[in-house]
């Protein structure tokens, strides 16, 4: 049973939301009747989620566009600032995950648009959900997404070691910020998590052999696993806890 937390008439963010662990974040706070923005680029797969609920019983707001293009993400933002009066939580989990190129191979397209993703698209909906929480006395919360990548490096992902540990740096940095007002920041490094795009990328015999290798717990981690860090940091049971990097990865880097 997952634990439940109070956010009753909250109002979320919730980016990458279409699939994963987006998904999955989303169908938790839905589940704890929360009020929630569900953003993602992909109208087809965002429709096919909400699909799933009543909507006479659940409320969201579907807002399909990329969360590296400011306008979009400042559009939303105060939209749902004027139909709501309240942004209490933002989840920041939209990103891209592709093997890239080592630093010898990496071209410059790659680069940019994994960083304008993963780490633009991050402080672009970070400024302006801050902005409303600090001029509305919101003591509101901000959970990213980072990554065991954004931690220690990992060979031939240097684009997304990248802009994870931007991610992870903006996480603190925000964090001091923000104190000050109340508004908490944290992230959560999950480490390998099976989706249907990991295993669609890899295949079920690399996952068997890189948990074998690397992960002490001997499995890979769900999508339910770090939906649970992500729902804690973002509730009042994670109230004293700011500027912090919740590790989900089942062991893999205590070794």
């Amino acid at each position: 049973m997952n634990p439940k937390y109070n956010f009753d008439d909250k109002v979320v963010i919730v980016t990458g939301a279409a699939q994963g662990i987006g998904q999955e974040i989303a169908r938790r706070f839905l589940s704890e009747n929360a009020i929630v923005a569900l953003v993602d680029k992909n109208k087809e797969a965002l429709e096919n989620f909400t699909n799933e609920f009543d909507h006479s019983k659940y409320r969201f707001y579907q807002c399909v566009g990329d969360v590296s293009d400011e306008k979009f993400v400042v559009d939303t933002v105060s939209d749902l600032f004027i139909k709501q009066k309240t942004i209490d939580i933002l989840i920041n989990n939209a990103g891209i995950y592709e093997p890239t190129f080592s630093i010898l191979e990496m071209d410059k397209a790659t680069w940019d648009r994994t960083i304008a993703v993963n780490l633009t698209g991050t402080f672009l909906f970070c400024r302006e959900v801050s902005k409303i929480m600090v001029d509305n006395k919101i003591k509101g919360s901000i959970v990213n997404m980072s990554s065991t990548n954004g931690l220690v490096g990992e060979r031939n992902y240097i684009a997304y070691n990248a802009s994870k540990g931007g991610v992870t740096l903006l996480t603190k940095g925000m964090s001091l910020d923000l104190a000050e007002y109340g508004i908490r920041v944290n992230a959560v490094c999950p480490g390998y998590i099976t989706t249907e795009a990991t295993v669609k990328m890899d295949g079920e015999e690399f996952v068997n052999n890189y948990v074998k290798a690397n992960i002490p717990l001997n499995r890979s981690g769900s999508v339910e696993d770090v939906a649970g860090a992500f729902l804690f940091l973002a509730s009042d049971d994670a109230k004293f806890i700011t500027g912090t990097c919740v590790v989900v990865d089942g062991g893999q880097l205590a070794v």
